[in-house]
């Protein structure tokens, strides 16, 4: 752990794929519900967010192997296990250091 309490992999795992708080809400919000396909509709309602601005995460996580895209539906997805791995890390990590 680092000084901020953070694994250096889910501080990598940040640095190099989330961009915003709000993708990262997008992505938790996704891993949350697993077994479930989310419209962009379906997100932004979730999040209090625009459509637009849901729309874009979703298919930036796809872009990054981190989502399934199937039309216009999208569900959690990491592109491998050692990735399902840090992003549970990173749950566990933003639920405890939010900030």
């Amino acid at each position: 752990m680092g000084e901020t309490g953070v694994p250096a992999p889910v501080r990598g795992f940040i640095a190099s794929h989330i961009v915003s708080v709000a993708q990262l809400e997008v992505l938790l919000l996704l891993r949350a519900a697993a077994d479930k396909d989310w419209t962009a509709d379906e997100v932004a309602r979730a999040l209090v967010t625009q459509r637009e601005a849901a729309a874009g995460w979703l298919e930036d996580l796809s872009e990054r192997g981190l989502a399934r895209r199937e039309e216009a539906r999208y569900r959690y997805a990491p592109v491998t296990r050692d990735v399902e791995g840090v992003v549970d890390a990173l749950a566990e990590s933003y639920a405890n250091y939010r900030v």
